[in-house]
């Protein structure tokens, strides 16, 4: 219905009219306030799924009261007069309740009768004449703890509620007798001396080159063994060799050796191309000495292989100690000989099913051990190391673990006998680092070198790789505008 077709004189036809029976009571009723707690939900940071409820103060509450306390005079904004506007509730009933209305500093005074007011009824306060006029503060409430402030009582104020903005006032500090300072002067000839032109003390950050050296450690399952000095006396301890070398042997290597030779478990943490492989054999060798087992695990099936050939040429074909078996989930060569290669998923098994293999086994060689720490494989080798028997000696190789003692202490801890931890300072063997540019046959040799091991960057070998491949592109580029493939 439009507006414009109302009736304006029989407005009786267009609207309609209920009329409400008046009840006093009404006006008695009032809203009830919200109660003093309320339940609050925990949920799990990770997921959000609720796990708990807790029973928590309303804040609105208990922080929302009444104060019937003087206001400011520059206290005239809107969000004065919301948080003092009156709340049913917690009110403090202070003087003058019944006769100071809301929003006034001072109620009215009224005579005898009760109804004729009192012109300038204003009470003034009594303040003493020998102390001076103070300025009133708001108090600051405190919530539960004394450092925790009630924000809503501080809004607009301007007050030094926490005397934040007070000078400081220096104390005098009481006059002390210095120490006679006493300067020494150094001669031109002295300089010399003390402070010489030459000096022999290389770079400060000079780390790669230096090799700290540190105590050895020792915990209740592991021992780390000192290798910085010589081994003057390794043919007196080790007096008839289970296999030899035709090369000197590495500190490292006769430390871990002369354990394999006690029986004892051993870490060797060497860091790549410093001879590992040397006490995998001496551990083999020994087994087969022996006449007992020894077995060679690896993380992949291409490693496996790779020493079956190794290890079959030099103790089956060239000494003649013993013959080499490989068992992967795809080969079984020699199963029953005297060393086996196969993967750590295959010995798992084997120990799961308590083969025979295990029976007379003495040695068992864990190569790039470090694979315990992978996310997917990892629980083979705890499960391998856990199931092993405590009469079978354990040979760990890596050079990949940081944590060292922590993991041979873990191991040891586990198979109840101690572990000794070898490791290298350094690499023995330092890298070459070339740029490859080579993309056909013509350019297969297109290999620049660009730093020798630890010394300084070779710019010329960056430039000549540069060069090198920027003529590849612009050949490249003229077989295209021939019409040519590249």
């Amino acid at each position: 219905m439009c507006p414009e077709r109302l009736p304006i004189h029989n407005y009786e036809k267009a609207q309609q009219f209920w009329p409400r029976e008046p009840n006093s009571n009404s006006l008695y009723f009032s809203e009830m306030l919200p109660p003093p707690t309320t339940l609050k939900v925990v949920r799990d940071p990770a997921t959000g799924k609720i796990f708990d409820t807790k029973e928590v103060e309303n804040i609105s509450v208990t922080q929302c009261k009444l104060s019937r306390q003087n206001n400011d005079d520059d206290s005239d904004t809107e969000t004065d007069a919301i948080f003092n506007s009156p709340l049913l509730g917690d009110f403090d009933f202070l003087d003058g309740f019944l006769n100071i209305p809301v929003g006034f500093s001072h109620g009215l005074q009224f005579a005898e009768d009760g109804l004729t007011p009192i012109a300038n009824s204003a009470p003034q306060p009594k303040q003493d004449q020998d102390r001076p006029v103070k300025e009133s503060v708001t108090e600051v409430k405190l919530i539960e703890e004394e450092n925790v402030v009630n924000l809503v009582n501080l809004l607009n104020q301007e007050h030094d509620v926490l005397n934040l903005w007070a000078e400081q006032k220096s104390e005098p500090q009481p006059v002390t007798e210095k120490n006679p300072v006493i300067e020494l002067r150094i001669t031109q000839d002295e300089e010399e001396v003390v402070l010489p032109k030459e000096s022999n003390v290389g770079p400060v950050l000079a780390i790669s080159k230096a090799v700290l050296s540190k105590a050895p450690e020792k915990t209740q399952w592991a021992e780390e063994i000192d290798i910085t000095t010589p081994v003057s006396n390794f043919k007196e301890k080790v007096p008839n060799p289970a296999f030899t070398w035709s090369y000197e042997l590495d500190a490292f290597q006769k430390q871990a050796i002369m354990k394999i030779e006690e029986g004892e478990n051993v870490f060797v943490a060497a860091h790549t191309s410093a001879g590992k492989t040397t006490v995998a054999e001496y551990a083999i060798a020994t087994s087969l000495r022996s006449m007992q087992r020894a077995i060679y695990t690896s993380p992949i099936k291409a490693l496996s292989n790779q020493k079956f050939r190794d290890f079959k040429m030099e103790f089956e074909e060239k000494h003649k100690l013993g013959e080499v078996g490989l068992i992967t989930g795809d080969l079984q060569l020699n199963p029953k000989a005297g060393c086996l290669i196969m993967t750590t998923e295959i010995l798992r098994s084997m120990l799961y099913k308590r083969n025979d293999v295990i029976n007379d086994l003495a040695y068992v060689i864990f190569d790039e051990v470090h694979y315990i720490n992978d996310k997917e494989r990892g629980h083979v080798w705890e499960e391998v190391v856990i199931l092993l028997p405590k009469t079978v000696s354990i040979v760990m190789l890596s050079a990949t673990v940081p944590n060292t003692m922590e993991f041979a202490n873990w191991v040891g801890c586990t198979t109840k006998r101690k572990v000794y931890v070898i490791s290298t300072p350094k690499r023995p063997v330092p890298l070459m680092h070339h740029l490859y540019t080579g993309t056909d046959r013509a350019t297969r040799k297109n290999c620049f070198l660009i730093r020798n091991g630890e010394g300084p960057f070779i710019l010329e070998g960056l430039q000549q790789a540069k060069v090198s491949r920027e003529k590849k592109e612009k050949e490249q580029r003229e077989q295209a505008q021939r019409g040519r493939t590249p």
